[in-house]
C-alpha cells in the first residue's frame, strides 16, 4: 500500500488491517517513518521506541530476540507510535511496565501474533 494512503487512513483502521494481514507491518513503518534496529539492551528490557528531533521514530529490539518476538515488540510499539505518542510524551527509561498504555500495546501486539499464528 502507498505510504500517503496509509498516512491518510484513520490510526485505528490502519490497526485493524494489520491485525487482519490486510496491510502489512513495513509498510506502516515506512508510511510513518519509522525504523527498526537492533541492540544489546538491559537484561529486563526487550525494546522501545525514541522519536528523533526530525521525526523519524526508532524502535529498538534486544538483539537476542526471536524474530517472531521482536515482531511482537515492533507492532507494541507500532501501536504506542499510532495512539498514545501523539497524545503523550513518551520518555525511554521511564518505568511504564504495568501502566494502562503498556497494558493496551501488549494486548495489540499479542492479537496480531495470534492472527498471524492462524494464517
Amino acid at each position: 500500500m502507498v505510504p500517503e494512503k496509509i498516512r491518510q487512513m484513520p490510526k485505528q483502521k490502519i490497526l485493524k488491517a494489520l491485525l487482519e494481514g490486510k496491510i502489512k507491518q513495513e509498510d506502516i513503518m515506512t508510511a510513518f517513518k519509522i525504523r527498526a534496529r537492533e541492540g544489546d539492551l538491559m537484561p529486563d528490557a526487550l525494546g522501545f521506541v525514541y522519536k528523533r528531533s526530525d521525526g523519524c521514530y526508532f524502535i529498538v529490539t534486544d538483539q537476542s530476540l526471536s524474530p517472531t518476538i521482536r515482531e511482537e515488540i515492533i507492532n507494541h510499539e507500532i501501536f504506542q507510535i499510532l495512539v498514545h505518542l501523539p497524545k503523550m510524551p513518551y520518555t525511554v527509561g521511564l518505568n511504564i511496565i504495568q501502566s494502562p498504555i503498556e497494558r493496551q500495546a501488549d494486548s495489540f501486539a499479542r492479537e496480531v501474533a495470534v492472527s498471524n499464528e492462524e494464517d
